[in-house]
């Protein structure tokens, strides 16, 4: 039984570790450009920071609407994706996050 489990062990040991460990580095072009990371302009910023501080204040509505006013000028920002996604999802509101 101990060989079985020793053996079971490096099968999946390589399957999943090995393989991942030589395999070629990522694209530069699968990584997130620093464009859709950072607002394009000062306004953008600004409402990007309130919908930031609503969210840590956990005043979702606020950050919704905000989120989506900096995704409306700017449909690629990840992060406002991925935070209007969040507030979404504390609301309750999981079809639409």
């Amino acid at each position: 039984m101990k060989r079985l489990l020793v053996a079971f062990s490096f099968s999946l040991a390589w399957n999943y570790q090995i393989p991942g460990a030589i395999a070629a580095p990522a694209s530069p072009a699968s990584a997130p450009t620093t464009a859709s990371l950072v607002p394009k302009n000062a306004s953008l910023q600004k409402i990007y920071r309130k919908a930031m501080e609503a969210y840590d204040a956990k005043r979702y509505d606020e950050a919704v609407d905000l989120f989506g006013q900096v995704l409306t000028k700017q449909p690629d920002h990840t992060s406002s994706k991925i935070f209007l996604a969040r507030s979404l999802y504390q609301q309750k509101n999981i079809t639409e996050a």
